[in-house]
């Protein structure tokens, strides 16, 4: 079945086990997690032969359609990433003869064949597309058929895809997903739709809604970005609810032409204002980020009385300007802060519902000054950072933290208050240690990062690794950020990636990944500043 929309609120059964050290090592594969995927058979070496081969069976076209099926599945994902990058080569008559195995009874055999279809646009995949919408093992795969289906952009689907919309009440991603595939089959026959979804029962589905209309209609998303915000202090689901301000502010930041839209603005700017007096943690941060952005006062701090005063003595002659096509990166990131922020290898926190993801793979044994040198080993360095995190964070946050090898672990099932379990957490971190069973060692970035961004509460994430990705569901950096963007597009957290290594592969990665989210990029000399 599908995993669930909905969180349940904290239980005290959850806060016990913590605190009573009950939430020791959980490996999520072994307890049955659709979402990880791993291949610890076979040595990474192998893995690459095994991709090798994989692309000469591709090579051999259609006639070797069951063998291409079986690939698609395999479980590691080197595999499946060639077998992908083999497929795209093929022309669309060819894919078109992969149509049996979207009758497939396995999720990754369907994601990679919908996945293929849409960026080539095959039409004539659409019927057994359609049909692929029936599986229930799994919500990625009509995830994955719907994104396929919106990039084919035929509207012989949309029938269909409509049923679908108006018959999935519970999971928000499918029905989010489902109203952003009619948007591209028929845009206008969609915006009524889209309007409505602003005030879908599911908040999630709100969320997705406002994306999709600020491609249809800049204006009313703007107005509709007020309407979130209000939306946001006054909503009974506190898990959800902070993300309709979250995506208010994010499509008010990208709207590229804003001088044609002093009035829309200007009710935002005010409504800004408005949830400064009692806003706190990231919610405070980027409300003063997107105030500076939208009226250019570069240094005023995110301050309800501060803002006020500035706007009622300029509202009346401002003039809204477009976005300008670059900016300096990172040179808003504190700017007009005031009071001390907890920092995080120097980096500023200013969340207070944070998750910290910590690389405990068999290269975070090195030196972190390098393998010759006779320095601490990056793990026990980063879990001492980690330490002064926890012990200094506001008493108001929620906290988890994970750590990931081959597979990833968690210190609690969901965010715990750390005010009561500081010291639990911060003696769990000191236990950490590095996998030593064989085939344990590698880096599974996505789904652990997967997890991280769907816990309840959470928004904004904190991945420190020594390189890129080794194992997971993808490795391969464009189909890691295309899908793991799919998801978050619900989520709205910021992933902030710290790079504690020098490989050659980590860099590019890291900074994707963090660009992907609307996050930062650290590496090791930012580090060491």
């Amino acid at each position: 079945m599908f995993q669930t929309t909905r969180f349940k609120p904290y239980s005290m059964s959850i806060l016990i086990a913590v605190a009573t050290g009950a939430f020791s090592l959980t490996n999520t594969a072994e307890a049955g997690d659709p979402n990880v995927h791993v291949d610890v058979k076979r040595s990474l070496s192998k893995q690459k032969d095994a991709a090798d081969a994989a692309a000469k069976v591709v090579q051999q076209g259609p006639k070797s359609f069951s063998a291409i099926v079986n690939l698609l599945a395999d479980p590691a994902a080197p595999v499946r990433d060639k077998v992908i990058a083999e497929l795209r080569k093929w022309p669309t008559e060819n894919i078109a003869k992969l149509a049996k195995g979207l009758r497939a009874k396995n999720s990754l055999v369907i994601e990679g064949i919908a996945e293929v279809a849409g960026e080539k646009k095959v039409k004539e995949l659409v019927p057994d597309l359609i049909k692929a919408l029936s599986f229930k093992k799994s919500e990625d795969a009509p995830s994955a058929v719907f994104h396929a289906l919106a990039e084919i952009g035929d509207d012989s689907a949309w029938k269909p895809v409509l049923k679908y919309y108006k018959g999935q009440k519970r999971n928000f991603r499918l029905r989010g997903d489902a109203l952003y595939a009619l948007s591209k089959m028929n845009a206008n026959e969609a915006l009524p739709l889209v309007k409505a979804a602003l005030k879908d029962k599911l908040l999630a589905t709100r969320v997705m809604a406002l994306v999709i209309l600020s491609d249809l209609d800049r204006k009313t998303a703007a107005s509709a970005a007020t309407t979130f915000m209000k939306g946001s202090v006054k909503e009974r689901d506190k898990v959800w609810a902070p993300k309709l301000l979250f995506v208010a502010l994010d499509v008010l930041t990208a709207m590229e032409k804003r001088s044609d839209l002093k009035a829309e603005l200007s009710a935002a700017i005010d409504q800004m204002i408005v949830l400064l007096e009692k806003a706190k943690g990231r919610e405070q941060h980027e409300l003063g980020v997107t105030l500076r952005g939208l009226t250019g006062a570069k240094n005023l701090a995110p301050d309800h009385l501060a803002w006020k005063s500035w706007w009622s003595a300029r509202k009346a002659d401002w003039e809204p300007k477009d976005k300008p096509k670059k900016t300096k990166k990172g040179e808003d990131a504190d700017a007009g802060m005031t009071g001390s922020v907890v920092r995080f290898h120097g980096i500023p926190i200013h969340s207070l519902r944070v998750a910290f993801v910590q690389d405990v793979s068999g290269g975070m044994k090195n030196p972190v000054g390098g393998r010759k040198s006779d320095t601490p080993a990056k793990l026990t360095v980063s879990k001492e950072e980690l330490n002064k995190v926890l012990k200094l964070i506001n008493d108001a946050a929620y906290v988890n933290l994970l750590y990931f090898a081959t597979y990833f672990y968690k210190g609690a099932p969901k965010p715990v208050p750390i005010k009561k379990l500081r010291r639990k957490l911060m003696d769990y971190n000191n236990k950490q240690q590095i996998p030593g069973k064989s085939g344990h060692g590698r880096s599974n970035i996505f789904d652990v990062t997967r997890f991280a961004i769907a816990q309840p509460n959470i928004d904004t994430v904190y991945i420190l690794t020594e390189g890129g990705p080794t194992e997971g569901k993808y490795v391969d950096r464009k189909r890691f950020m295309k899908h793991l963007s799919r998801i978050n597009v619900y989520y709205r957290a910021r992933v902030h990636t710290l790079l504690m290594g020098s490989s050659s592969d980590g860099p590019p990665f890291l900074r994707a990944l963090a660009k992907t989210t609307g996050a930062e990029f650290y590496d090791l000399k930012k580090l060491k500043k």
